[in-house]
Protein backbone atom coordinates (compact mmCIF):
# COMPACT_ATOMS: atom_id res chain seq x y z
CA UNK A 1 0.00 0.00 0.00
CA UNK A 2 1.14 3.44 -0.76
CA UNK A 3 2.05 5.96 1.80
CA UNK A 4 -0.83 8.68 2.73
CA UNK A 5 0.30 11.92 3.16
CA UNK A 6 -2.98 13.85 5.39
CA UNK A 7 -3.36 17.20 5.94
CA UNK A 8 -5.44 18.70 8.34
CA UNK A 9 -6.95 22.08 8.13
CA UNK A 10 -5.31 25.58 10.31
CA UNK A 11 -6.86 24.59 14.00
CA UNK A 12 -6.57 28.59 15.12
CA UNK A 13 -4.45 29.63 17.57
CA UNK A 14 -3.60 27.35 20.25
CA UNK A 15 -6.40 27.40 22.56
CA UNK A 16 -4.78 26.88 26.29
CA UNK A 17 -5.87 25.19 29.46
CA UNK A 18 -5.14 28.91 31.21
CA UNK A 19 -5.23 30.26 34.78
CA UNK A 20 -5.43 26.45 36.37
CA UNK A 21 -3.08 25.36 38.65
CA UNK A 22 -4.69 22.20 38.35
CA UNK A 23 -5.97 20.50 35.54
CA UNK A 24 -9.08 17.96 36.58
CA UNK A 25 -9.50 15.81 33.97
CA UNK A 26 -13.06 15.79 33.20
CA UNK A 27 -15.21 15.16 30.17
CA UNK A 28 -19.37 15.04 30.09
CA UNK A 29 -20.08 13.48 34.01
CA UNK A 30 -16.59 11.15 33.56
CA UNK A 31 -13.40 11.14 35.64
CA UNK A 32 -10.31 9.34 36.43
CA UNK A 33 -10.43 6.71 38.57
CA UNK A 34 -8.96 8.34 41.99
CA UNK A 35 -5.57 7.51 42.70
CA UNK A 36 -4.74 9.28 46.18
CA UNK A 37 -6.67 12.33 45.61
CA UNK A 38 -10.44 11.34 47.14
CA UNK A 39 -11.68 14.09 44.35
CA UNK A 40 -11.30 11.70 41.72
CA UNK A 41 -8.70 13.66 39.98
CA UNK A 42 -5.17 13.39 38.84
CA UNK A 43 -3.50 16.96 40.05
CA UNK A 44 -0.92 17.66 36.66
CA UNK A 45 1.41 20.73 37.50
CA UNK A 46 1.34 23.44 35.34
CA UNK A 47 3.91 26.00 34.42
CA UNK A 48 3.80 29.30 33.14
CA UNK A 49 6.06 30.75 29.85
CA UNK A 50 4.63 34.58 28.42
CA UNK A 51 4.94 34.46 24.52
CA UNK A 52 5.72 37.59 22.93
CA UNK A 53 3.57 38.11 20.50
CA UNK A 54 3.80 41.07 17.79
CA UNK A 55 0.80 42.43 15.55
CA UNK A 56 0.71 43.89 12.00
CA UNK A 57 1.55 47.32 13.48
CA UNK A 58 4.45 46.13 15.68
CA UNK A 59 2.48 46.14 18.81
CA UNK A 60 4.18 43.65 21.02
CA UNK A 61 1.72 42.01 23.93
CA UNK A 62 2.47 38.93 25.40
CA UNK A 63 0.33 35.53 25.43
CA UNK A 64 0.65 33.33 29.17
CA UNK A 65 0.97 30.05 27.80
CA UNK A 66 0.45 26.76 30.82
CA UNK A 67 2.12 23.38 30.40
CA UNK A 68 3.12 20.48 32.06
CA UNK A 69 4.61 17.13 31.68
CA UNK A 70 3.90 13.69 30.04
CA UNK A 71 6.00 11.20 29.57
CA UNK A 72 5.68 8.52 26.38
CA UNK A 73 6.96 5.20 26.22
CA UNK A 74 7.40 1.71 28.20
CA UNK A 75 9.10 0.30 30.34
CA UNK A 76 11.72 3.52 30.17
CA UNK A 77 9.66 6.91 30.14
CA UNK A 78 10.85 9.89 28.09
CA UNK A 79 9.74 12.71 29.67
CA UNK A 80 8.03 16.14 27.66
CA UNK A 81 6.71 19.46 28.64
CA UNK A 82 3.26 19.97 26.75
CA UNK A 83 0.72 22.54 26.02
CA UNK A 84 -2.83 21.21 26.71
CA UNK A 85 -4.95 22.03 23.83
CA UNK A 86 -8.46 22.53 23.44
CA UNK A 87 -8.20 23.24 20.04
CA UNK A 88 -7.14 20.05 18.60
CA UNK A 89 -7.25 16.09 18.88
CA UNK A 90 -3.83 15.13 18.29
CA UNK A 91 -0.77 14.08 21.34
CA UNK A 92 2.66 15.29 19.46
CA UNK A 93 6.21 15.23 20.36
CA UNK A 94 9.19 15.77 18.33
CA UNK A 95 10.73 13.16 16.80
CA UNK A 96 14.37 12.19 17.16
CA UNK A 97 15.04 11.75 13.65
CA UNK A 98 14.13 15.74 13.08
CA UNK A 99 17.36 17.59 12.98
CA UNK A 100 16.00 21.14 12.55
CA UNK A 101 17.09 23.47 15.42
CA UNK A 102 13.48 24.15 16.22
CA UNK A 103 13.73 20.37 16.87
CA UNK A 104 16.64 20.28 18.73
CA UNK A 105 16.20 22.78 21.22
CA UNK A 106 13.41 20.29 22.72
CA UNK A 107 13.51 16.76 24.00
CA UNK A 108 12.67 14.39 21.16
CA UNK A 109 10.95 11.02 21.36
CA UNK A 110 13.02 8.23 20.09
CA UNK A 111 10.67 4.94 19.52
CA UNK A 112 13.51 2.63 19.23
CA UNK A 113 14.25 3.80 23.13
CA UNK A 114 10.54 2.04 23.69
CA UNK A 115 9.81 -1.56 24.02
CA UNK A 116 6.14 -0.33 23.28
CA UNK A 117 6.33 1.59 20.67
CA UNK A 118 5.47 0.24 17.15
CA UNK A 119 5.46 1.97 14.19
CA UNK A 120 1.96 2.10 12.39
CA UNK A 121 0.02 3.77 9.42
CA UNK A 122 -2.53 6.69 10.32
CA UNK A 123 -5.47 3.19 11.11
CA UNK A 124 -3.27 1.63 12.74
CA UNK A 125 -1.76 -0.99 10.50
CA UNK A 126 2.08 -1.72 11.72
CA UNK A 127 4.80 -0.66 9.39
CA UNK A 128 7.97 -2.57 8.95
CA UNK A 129 11.01 -1.04 9.02
CA UNK A 130 12.32 0.90 5.38
CA UNK A 131 8.72 0.74 4.15
CA UNK A 132 6.94 4.19 2.91
CA UNK A 133 4.62 5.19 5.65
CA UNK A 134 2.18 7.70 6.33
CA UNK A 135 2.42 11.39 7.68
CA UNK A 136 0.36 14.22 8.41
CA UNK A 137 0.49 18.06 8.34
CA UNK A 138 -1.18 19.79 10.76
CA UNK A 139 -0.91 23.93 11.10
CA UNK A 140 -1.38 25.48 14.18
CA UNK A 141 -1.33 28.93 14.22
CA UNK A 142 1.22 30.78 11.89
CA UNK A 143 3.04 27.53 11.93
CA UNK A 144 2.69 24.09 11.08
CA UNK A 145 3.93 20.22 12.23
CA UNK A 146 5.27 17.30 10.00
CA UNK A 147 5.00 13.86 11.43
CA UNK A 148 4.33 10.46 11.04
CA UNK A 149 2.78 7.86 13.68
CA UNK A 150 3.46 5.16 16.43
CA UNK A 151 1.17 3.67 19.11
CA UNK A 152 2.57 3.76 22.62
CA UNK A 153 1.88 4.07 26.03
CA UNK A 154 1.36 7.75 27.36
CA UNK A 155 1.38 8.85 31.25
CA UNK A 156 0.41 11.96 33.24
CA UNK A 157 3.43 12.93 35.15
CA UNK A 158 1.63 13.58 38.30
CA UNK A 159 2.26 15.71 41.59
CA UNK A 160 4.58 14.05 43.82
CA UNK A 161 1.80 12.31 46.37
CA UNK A 162 0.46 10.91 43.24
CA UNK A 163 3.00 10.08 41.27
CA UNK A 164 4.58 7.37 43.67
CA UNK A 165 1.12 6.08 44.86
CA UNK A 166 0.59 4.91 40.63
CA UNK A 167 3.94 4.13 40.20
CA UNK A 168 4.07 1.11 43.16
CA UNK A 169 0.90 -0.12 41.48
CA UNK A 170 2.28 -0.41 38.25
CA UNK A 171 5.82 -1.87 39.90
CA UNK A 172 3.12 -4.35 41.99
CA UNK A 173 1.54 -5.49 39.14
CA UNK A 174 4.80 -5.62 37.18
CA UNK A 175 6.68 -7.82 39.62
CA UNK A 176 4.21 -10.47 39.76
CA UNK A 177 4.26 -10.85 36.13
CA UNK A 178 7.79 -11.37 35.97
CA UNK A 179 8.10 -13.74 38.76
CA UNK A 180 5.03 -15.82 37.40
CA UNK A 181 7.17 -15.33 34.14
CA UNK A 182 10.80 -16.43 35.49
CA UNK A 183 8.46 -19.47 36.67
CA UNK A 184 7.30 -20.89 33.57
CA UNK A 185 9.42 -19.47 30.64
CA UNK A 186 12.47 -21.30 31.45
CA UNK A 187 10.79 -24.40 31.78
CA UNK A 188 8.96 -24.07 28.58
CA UNK A 189 12.18 -23.22 26.95
CA UNK A 190 13.88 -26.67 28.26
CA UNK A 191 10.69 -28.81 27.42
CA UNK A 192 11.02 -27.08 23.68
CA UNK A 193 14.32 -27.64 23.10
CA UNK A 194 13.81 -31.81 24.79
CA UNK A 195 11.42 -32.35 22.75
CA UNK A 196 13.50 -30.91 19.49
CA UNK A 197 16.23 -32.94 20.58
CA UNK A 198 14.45 -35.91 20.59
CA UNK A 199 12.10 -36.11 17.88
CA UNK A 200 15.39 -35.17 15.62
CA UNK A 201 17.39 -38.05 17.16
CA UNK A 202 14.36 -40.51 16.57
CA UNK A 203 13.03 -39.02 13.30
CA UNK A 204 13.84 -41.93 10.35
CA UNK A 205 15.35 -40.94 6.69
CA UNK A 206 11.88 -42.20 5.70
CA UNK A 207 10.11 -39.81 7.69
CA UNK A 208 11.78 -37.00 5.35
CA UNK A 209 12.03 -34.98 8.82
CA UNK A 210 8.98 -34.46 9.09
CA UNK A 211 8.66 -34.94 12.61
CA UNK A 212 11.45 -33.05 13.63
CA UNK A 213 10.26 -30.05 11.07
CA UNK A 214 6.96 -29.98 13.37
CA UNK A 215 8.32 -30.34 16.69
CA UNK A 216 10.52 -27.69 15.49
CA UNK A 217 7.86 -25.05 14.84
CA UNK A 218 6.25 -26.24 18.17
CA UNK A 219 9.46 -25.37 19.94
CA UNK A 220 9.50 -21.93 18.00
CA UNK A 221 6.14 -21.20 18.95
CA UNK A 222 6.92 -21.51 22.61
CA UNK A 223 9.88 -19.40 22.17
CA UNK A 224 7.97 -16.56 20.45
CA UNK A 225 5.24 -16.90 23.44
CA UNK A 226 7.67 -16.73 25.84
CA UNK A 227 9.42 -14.44 24.37
CA UNK A 228 6.21 -12.09 24.26
CA UNK A 229 5.32 -12.73 27.88
CA UNK A 230 8.92 -11.90 28.97
CA UNK A 231 8.20 -8.31 27.07
CA UNK A 232 4.82 -7.79 29.03
CA UNK A 233 6.48 -8.29 31.56
CA UNK A 234 9.13 -6.24 31.29
CA UNK A 235 6.66 -3.36 30.60
CA UNK A 236 4.40 -4.16 33.16
CA UNK A 237 0.55 -3.19 33.76
CA UNK A 238 -0.64 0.00 32.27
CA UNK A 239 -1.14 2.14 35.82
CA UNK A 240 -4.49 4.14 35.97
CA UNK A 241 -2.65 7.57 35.11
CA UNK A 242 -1.14 6.05 31.36
CA UNK A 243 -3.09 5.21 28.74
CA UNK A 244 -1.80 3.28 25.19
CA UNK A 245 -2.75 5.56 22.03
CA UNK A 246 -1.94 6.72 18.47
CA UNK A 247 1.05 9.83 18.87
CA UNK A 248 2.66 11.91 16.02
CA UNK A 249 5.81 11.59 16.10
CA UNK A 250 7.00 15.13 14.41
CA UNK A 251 9.72 15.02 11.78
CA UNK A 252 9.34 18.77 10.84
CA UNK A 253 9.00 21.61 12.85
CA UNK A 254 8.13 25.13 11.62
CA UNK A 255 10.26 27.63 13.49
CA UNK A 256 7.21 29.96 14.23
CA UNK A 257 5.72 29.44 16.54
CA UNK A 258 7.46 26.51 17.98
CA UNK A 259 11.03 27.47 18.31
CA UNK A 260 9.62 30.45 20.66
CA UNK A 261 7.73 27.87 23.21
CA UNK A 262 9.29 26.51 26.37
CA UNK A 263 7.11 23.21 25.73
CA UNK A 264 8.12 20.57 23.40
CA UNK A 265 4.86 18.83 22.24
CA UNK A 266 0.74 19.10 22.52
CA UNK A 267 -1.76 16.76 23.99
CA UNK A 268 -4.97 18.09 22.00
CA UNK A 269 -7.82 17.65 24.52
CA UNK A 270 -10.67 18.53 21.27
CA UNK A 271 -12.67 15.55 20.97
CA UNK A 272 -12.92 12.74 18.72
CA UNK A 273 -13.66 15.15 15.09
CA UNK A 274 -10.60 16.34 15.81
CA UNK A 275 -8.73 13.35 15.52
CA UNK A 276 -7.90 11.41 12.40
CA UNK A 277 -9.17 8.58 14.35
CA UNK A 278 -10.97 7.80 18.13
CA UNK A 279 -7.56 6.21 19.07
CA UNK A 280 -5.15 9.50 18.50
CA UNK A 281 -7.69 10.93 20.71
CA UNK A 282 -6.51 11.65 24.16
CA UNK A 283 -9.96 11.56 26.35
CA UNK A 284 -10.92 9.01 23.65
CA UNK A 285 -8.52 6.50 24.32
CA UNK A 286 -9.04 6.79 28.02
CA UNK A 287 -12.88 6.45 27.32
CA UNK A 288 -12.74 3.53 25.24
CA UNK A 289 -10.20 1.78 27.71
CA UNK A 290 -12.73 2.16 30.63
CA UNK A 291 -9.82 4.32 32.88
CA UNK A 292 -12.68 6.48 33.53
CA UNK A 293 -15.51 6.22 36.04
CA UNK A 294 -18.93 7.98 35.94
CA UNK A 295 -18.35 10.41 38.53
CA UNK A 296 -21.20 10.89 41.91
Amino acid sequence: MAARNLRLPNLAQLLVLAMLVQVPLRLAGLSIPPVEDPSGRFTVPLHRQRVPVRSDDDTVSFKSVYFGSITVGAPVPQKFSVVFDTGSGHVVVPARVCESETCRIHNRYNPRQSEHAVDIDYDGTPVKPGSPRDQITVAFGTGEITGQFVSDRLCLNLRDGEESTAASTEQGAGAAALSSHEGSGSSELENAMTELLEAISTSSPRSGGNASGSVAATAARSLSTSSAEAKAARIGATPPNCVELRVVMATEMTHEPFHAFAFDGIVGLGLDSLALAPEFSFFGSFAAQKRWEQSS
